[in-house]
């Protein structure tokens, strides 16, 4: 077993930043090959990096079953109390957005990424927490919901808004951990909403389908330049429950209609790179050929993804940049 001197594993080397990726897949059922020879202070490494990258929950859960009880007990000290602490605050804004949706009955307002996520892609909510309520609104709809938000204790942000970037945020008036984020398109940026625009109205009535769900985790990993590997893994886990045949033609339909075809191309072929999954590959492949694709799998490969929370980060940000230009063509 290897002892807390071993370096083969540590951060930043290419075996570690596997095993992130094998035990972030919130399918598996076993330990990532290796797991099991890691020391307690590389375990400690890995969780503190999956923490940051917001997949802890399942990376915690494959180390459980790889090192013995002290082992686990020493890697996992702090990161099970970070656990705890999202987990309470995925519960308190669970509750929170029960009651804006109740509120808001008859509005054309949706929920969606975090908690719609959890609920829809993942085999238990609680592998994917969230650290605020997003809504997708109509524009005519975000009068009517601000009474619902204030009826509901939060106050608007006056202080961080932009009105350019259709989305606004209310904060809790007693926790100011509690944020909801009303957006009326998901994409901020004025530059990339000539290509790129998920209103609303995209969602044709169906805020909860599958090629829903797929496309935003797409549009949103793509507009984030995969700065987290949670992005990531929602694309997989999007990827996996849609079902070819109708599902498969209406996520195609989204996509054309929402101009993120690129932002699909490159994200499927990245978490079906980093995964091996295959149903990301069928998806990608079924779109045809896509301009700019080349270019941007080329930019945006794991080793981008899995450099944003490290020294390495510089280094690869380029091509973060690159990437966000190509989506502006």
């Amino acid at each position: 077993m290897a002892d807390d001197r071993d370096t083969s594993r540590g951060p930043g080397t290419r075996e570690f930043h596997r095993l992130l990726v094998a035990a972030s897949d919130p399918e598996a059922q076993e330990p990532a090959d290796g797991m099991r020879a890691m020391s307690a202070v590389a375990g400690a490494e890995l969780l503190a990096l999956a923490d940051a990258h917001g997949v802890l929950p399942a990376v915690l859960a494959r180390l459980r079953d790889a090192l013995g009880e002290e082992q686990f007990a020493s890697a996992q000290a702090s990161a099970a109390s970070r656990w705890r602490e999202a987990n309470a605050l995925t519960g308190m804004l669970s509750r929170y957005a029960d009651r804006i949706l109740a509120g808001a009955g008859g509005l054309a307002v949706a929920l969606v990424k975090g908690r719609a996520f959890a609920e829809h892609l993942y085999p238990r909510k609680s592998l994917r927490t969230f650290t605020d309520i997003d809504l997708l609104a109509a524009p005519s709809a975000t009068g009517p919901l601000s009474e619902v938000l204030s009826a509901s204790g939060f106050r608007f942000a006056d202080w961080d808004h932009d009105p350019v970037r259709l989305e606004v945020k209310w904060v809790h008036a007693e926790n100011q951990a509690l944020v909801v984020e009303v957006h009326t398109n998901l994409v901020h940026h004025p530059d990339l909403r000539r290509t790129i625009s998920f209103a609303h109205e995209d969602l044709e009535g169906e805020p909860n389908s599958s090629a829903t769900h797929l496309t935003i985790a797409l549009v949103h990993g793509a507009l984030h330049q995969y700065e987290r590997l949670r992005q990531v893994v929602d694309i997989l886990q999007g990827a996996r429950k849609l079902r070819p045949g109708a599902e498969e033609a209406d996520f195609e339909r989204l996509i054309a209609r929402t101009g993120a075809r690129l932002a699909a191309v490159v994200g499927l072929d990245l978490a079906g790179r980093m995964f091996a999954e295959p149903r990301c590959r069928e998806i990608a492949r079924a779109m045809g050929s896509v301009r700019w694709a080349g270019p941007g799998r080329m930019l945006i490969g794991p080793g981008a993804a899995l450099s944003t929370m490290g020294s390495a980060r510089r280094l690869h940000s380029w091509r973060r940049k690159a990437f966000r230009a190509l989506l502006k063509k």
